[in-house]
C-alpha cells in the first residue's frame, strides 16, 4: 500500500503537476490524521469497557459487602434488644420483689451475665480506601460517592465510640458487679459451658452500683440499636443506588 501511494507521488512528480500533487499530499495528510483519529476513538472505547466493567465489578463487591453489613446489623439490633429485655425484667423484679423463682434467679444472672456484652459490627474500613482514593464512586456518581463516605465515615465514629463503651462496661462489672458473685463450675448443659452466677438475691436488689450499673448497660446498647437503625437505614439507601445503577448497567 505504502509502495502504491508512493508511485502516485512519482508520476505527479515526473508530469511536473505541481498543483495535484499538493491536492494529493493534502488528501494523504488528511487520511493519515483520520487513521490517527479512529485509532485513538477505538483505544479510547475499549479503555471505556474496561473501565466499565471494572466499575460494575466494584459495585458488585460493595452490594455484596453492605448486605453483609445490613445482616450483621440487624443481628446486633436483634441480640441487643433481647439483652436489654432481660435487664428491664432485672430491674422490675428489683423494684417489686423481695422472693425469686428460679426462673427469675436465672434470668437475673443471665442478664448479668450479658451486662457487658457490647461490640460494634467487624468491618474493615481500610480495604475501602484504594477505590475512593481512586476516585471511582465519584466517577460513576458523584451523589452515591458521597452517600457511602458518609456511611463509613459514620461506621468509624460510632464504632470507635462503641468500642470505649464497651470497654468501660467491662470495667464496671469488674468493679460493680464481680465484687457480690461467685463463679460455679457447674455446667447450665452439655452444649453450654459458661460460667454461673451465684448470688444473693436480697443482698443486691437494693444495691446502687448494681442498678446503675445494669442502667447504664441499657443506656449505651440502646443507643447502639439506635446508631445501628440510622446505619442501616443509610445501608438500604446505598444498596437502591446500586441497584439501580446495575439495572441500568449505566
Amino acid at each position: 500500500m505504502i509502495k502504491f501511494f508512493r508511485k502516485i507521488r512519482y508520476n505527479l512528480m515526473e508530469q511536473n503537476k505541481t498543483g495535484k500533487y499538493l491536492k494529493y499530499a493534502i488528501g494523504e495528510i488528511l487520511l493519515v490524521m483520520i487513521g490517527i483519529l479512529l485509532a485513538l476513538q477505538v483505544n479510547n472505547w475499549n479503555e471505556n469497557r474496561k473501565q466499565h466493567i471494572q466499575d460494575l465489578q466494584f459495585l458488585e463487591t460493595l452490594r455484596i459487602e453492605l448486605t453483609l453489613d445490613t445482616i450483621a446489623l440487624s443481628q446486633k439490633i436483634s441480640q441487643y434488644k433481647n439483652i436489654n429485655l432481660k435487664l428491664e425484667n432485672t430491674l422490675g423484679i428489683f423494684n417489686t420483689k423481695t422472693h425469686i423463682t428460679q426462673n427469675e434467679y436465672n434470668l437475673i444472672a443471665d442478664a448479668l451475665r450479658s451486662l457487658e456484652v457490647l461490640t460494634p459490627i467487624n468491618k474493615n474500613i481500610q480495604r475501602n480506601n484504594l477505590p475512593l482514593a481512586n476516585g471511582m464512586l465519584m466517577r460513576i456518581d458523584n451523589q452515591l460517592n458521597q452517600e457511602y463516605l458518609n456511611y463509613l465515615e459514620n461506621t468509624i465514629s460510632h464504632n470507635n465510640i462503641i468500642s470505649k463503651l464497651g470497654e468501660s462496661l467491662q470495667t464496671i462489672a469488674i468493679q460493680d458487679l464481680s465484687p457480690h458473685f461467685d463463679f460455679t463450675t457447674q455446667l447450665m448443659s452439655l452444649e453450654d459451658n459458661s460460667l454461673i452466677y451465684d448470688f444473693e438475691f436480697n443482698e443486691i436488689r437494693n444495691n446502687r452500683l448494681i442498678k446503675n450499673a445494669l442502667n447504664k448497660s441499657l443506656f449505651y446498647r440502646t443507643t447502639y440499636i439506635k446508631w445501628s437503625k440510622e446505619q442501616k437505614d443509610s445501608d438500604d439507601k446505598i444498596l437502591l443506588y446500586i441497584d439501580v445503577f446495575l439495572i441500568k448497567k449505566f
